[in-house]
């Protein structure tokens, strides 16, 4: 809490519970909400023009100075995704754990000429690498088993790799997956599409 309070308003406000795991932060036309003490979100409702000319790479360099004011260490993340729709620029970055993305994590940024307008971040922290061997199936056959899925029709394909991949819904153990803590990823085939829309395939 103290860390959010500082890193985005100075150490000037204080977390104000809304519900049970939800606590909001504001001033004036900012606001933080943190959900379950994972999901990190950032608005700004502020309307005024900064910035004259915004393109792609003016876009990335808004995004990055954000982090780095913010102090979120860059280290462990690549841009994986940026379109721009109408003036607006959406960019995403994704997690990176030797050299492999890790599925579900997510840094979000919507930007216009006002700046960042919207910001939001579900990490995974990274703790060691099991011993057990996995062998996940091919890429071909992994795009075959798109054809059968509704989500991918009409759709192109941008990029194929390899992730690690954790979602807390999949584990039996687990009855309220918003409060899980702790967990094992498994290998996927990640398929990204140009839409910036992800389908994660975990056949192994």
């Amino acid at each position: 809490m103290d860390e959010i309070n500082n890193n985005f308003f100075g150490g000037k406000t204080i977390g104000v519970e809304q519900e049970e795991g939800k606590v909001e932060f504001q001033i004036n036309k900012e606001k933080v909400t943190l959900l379950d003490g994972k999901t990190l979100i950032y608005e700004n409702s502020d309307d005024k023009e900064k910035y004259a000319k915004l393109d792609k790479e003016k876009a990335i360099s808004i995004a990055e100075d954000f982090l780095k004011e913010k102090r979120f260490s860059m280290d462990d993340m690549k841009l994986s995704f940026i379109k721009n729709d109408n003036g607006i620029y959406y960019l995403e970055y994704t997690k990176i754990y030797e050299g492999l993305y890790v599925e579900k994590t997510y840094t979000k940024f919507e930007i216009d000429k006002c700046g960042v307008k919207r910001f939001e971040r579900f990490w995974l922290n990274t703790k060691e690498i099991g011993e057990n061997q996995i062998y996940i199936s091919t890429a071909p056959k992994a795009i075959l088993g798109l054809l059968t899925m509704e989500e991918a029709y009409g759709k192109t394909i941008e990029d194929i790799s390899l992730c690690y991949y954790f979602d807390p819904s999949r584990h039996e153990d687990i009855n309220d997956p918003k409060k899980t803590r702790e967990g094992k990823a498994i290998p996927a085939w990640r398929i990204q599409f140009d839409d910036g829309s992800k389908i994660l395939l975990d056949e192994y």
